[in-house]
């Protein structure tokens, strides 16, 4: 008997045209992953039999979806089709991605082992999050909900897989730059971490009728994140205090043309907060903020991918 571990396990996905519907002879990405986290989920219900040996009867599977996600190390290139569809817009001819209400999905494909395969269909990306931290990689997670999951033993007849992509992972060190916050006076901030979160508040739907979810629900699109600054002046907590409104941007890559630029034009504090720690510390301004619709950009966020430097 052989058994799998966790460095075999591999991810592919494919756009669906059909909500939850697998296409025919599929051309699956790779998807480059440093963990998952996919799940079928299934919901029960226990028999409430009335039985004077007290024993539990049957429980009884009655609502079913998927859900769960993956996490990653950033690198030029690698994700843009998922960015396109957590975002819910489109890359314009300019390489431009603006959040809207376009509704993709994937069907996502967990090897485990030769011969045992779980795929994962009508999964559409639920939050995507970002983390640039000094010292460190940068990291990110996507997460989904679908319509359900299913055990398979084979592969898919006529399917055929990409090779991963091969672009360097990014760093907060050499590919984190251009940081600008405008709203205030001075120049940006020196910051030791930057978090970006998306959520489209998303929710599977059930029936009657049908144990897998039927669809999954919109909601509302999110942007929110925070801000580790070290002190240097208050500018920040006074935008804090007056709710003033601010520009947030910053580009992700070092290669031109291999470059992401992430843009909120509207975005406003939510907390703010000045503490000493303790002795023989750096003196940091904490922040988090939350993204707000532009009129002018008609949508809260937009990526450009290319950027040249």
């Amino acid at each position: 008997m052989s058994f799998a571990d966790t460095s075999s396990v591999q991810l592919a996905y494919i756009a669906e045209t059909e909500w939850g519907t697998t296409p025919t002879t599929p051309t699956f990405a790779m998807a480059r992953v440093t963990s998952e986290t996919l799940d079928g989920q299934i919901n029960t219900v226990v028999s409430q039999e009335l039985a004077a040996d007290r024993n539990v009867r049957d429980v009884v599977p009655v609502s079913g979806s998927a859900g769960g996600g993956f996490a990653f190390e950033l690198s030029y290139g690698t994700f843009d089709a998922l960015m396109e569809a957590v975002l819910s817009g489109t890359w314009s001819v300019g390489d431009e991605l603006v959040n809207g209400v376009a509704e993709k999905s994937f069907t996502i494909e967990k090897k485990l082992m030769a011969g045992e395969y779980i795929r994962y269909t009508g999964m559409r990306p639920n939050t995507m999050n970002l983390s640039m931290t000094a010292e460190q990689l940068i990291t990110g997670n996507f997460d989904f909900v679908g319509k359900g999951s299913a055990r398979a033993t084979a592969l898919i007849s006529g399917a055929t897989y990409g090779d991963p992509t091969t672009a360097d992972v990014m760093s907060a060190s050499d590919d984190f730059a251009s940081l600008s916050i405008t709203g205030v006076s001075g120049d940006a901030p020196s910051i030791r971490s930057l978090t970006l979160d998306i959520t489209n508040n998303l929710r599977p739907i059930v029936v009657a009728g049908s144990r897998e979810a039927a669809g999954v629900g919109k909601g509302r699109f999110e942007v929110t994140g925070s801000i580790e600054a070290y002190f240097s002046s208050g500018v920040l907590y006074n935008a804090f205090v007056n709710n003033t409104a601010l520009a947030l941007s910053f580009n992700l890559g070092s290669t031109s043309t291999k470059i992401y630029t992430i843009s909120l034009p509207k975005v406003k504090l939510e907390s703010a907060s000045i503490t000493a720690g303790g002795l023989d510390q750096d003196l940091m301004t904490s922040l988090t903020w939350r993204g707000l619709y532009d009129d002018t950009l008609e949508g809260t966020m937009k990526i450009t991918r290319g950027v040249t430097l």
